[in-house]
């Protein structure tokens, strides 16, 4: 990674703002992946953005959670433009709510039907996001955050697993990772070309 960014790892954010902050990176990240796409197919809102952040970011002290974060130093106001969240212990029970309006999980359903339960919480990490905003990827900040990734679980004799986008896996085979259950969802059924194709993947010792 280029000079101008910093990586810090927090076990607990408590800053309702930063938690909205990296919501919106997540779905600035995944905005041209179909598990964006056609889970929301009208767009994003704000009551999305506190779906998404309430749902998948936001956890409490209670819960084993790791966040890394790589901030753009050159920004007078230190942007955040990536960030991680690792578990360390058992799968945390998200907040419950409604989703929004007009979105239709049918997509993420299929894939989830298809998950081979390869994740063992007391062996592995879970790296359960791994997002950059779109104007700053491919200059190295996602193999920077793996190489946290990894060096916490080193120092934790773990594991780690995750499940690989498309355009993620490649990052992942390159340090180790191997395939371990790929989940295929035909796109034609949703109008679309092609396969998506998610890889759970696994590195070890």
């Amino acid at each position: 990674m280029t000079a101008g960014y910093s990586t810090s790892v927090f076990d607990v954010i408590d800053d309702h703002v930063k938690y909205q902050e990296l919501a919106k990176i997540s779905i600035s990240a995944f905005e041209d992946n179909p598990l964006y796409y056609l889970t929301y197919p009208k767009g994003g809102s704000a009551e999305i953005e506190d779906y998404h952040c309430k749902t998948m970011i936001k956890f409490t002290e209670k819960d084993r959670v790791k966040t890394i974060t790589v901030v753009d130093d050159s920004k007078d106001a230190q942007k955040i433009v990536a960030f991680a969240i690792l578990f360390l212990g058992p799968k945390p029970q998200t907040q419950s709510m409604e989703p929004p309006v007009y979105s239709d999980f049918s997509f993420v359903r299929s894939l989830k039907n298809q998950e081979a339960r390869c994740d063992d919480y007391e062996k592995d990490i879970k790296v359960h996001l791994m997002c950059v905003l779109p104007s700053y990827q491919r200059q190295g900040i996602g193999s920077t955050m793996l190489e946290k990734v990894l060096e916490i679980a080193s120092f934790e004799k773990r594991g780690v697993f995750l499940k690989a986008t498309p355009k993620g896996k490649g990052l992942y085979e390159k340090n180790g990772f191997q395939v371990m259950a790929e989940a295929r969802v035909n796109l034609k059924e949703y109008k679309q070309g092609g396969f998506y194709v998610q890889s759970t993947m696994v590195k070890r010792g």
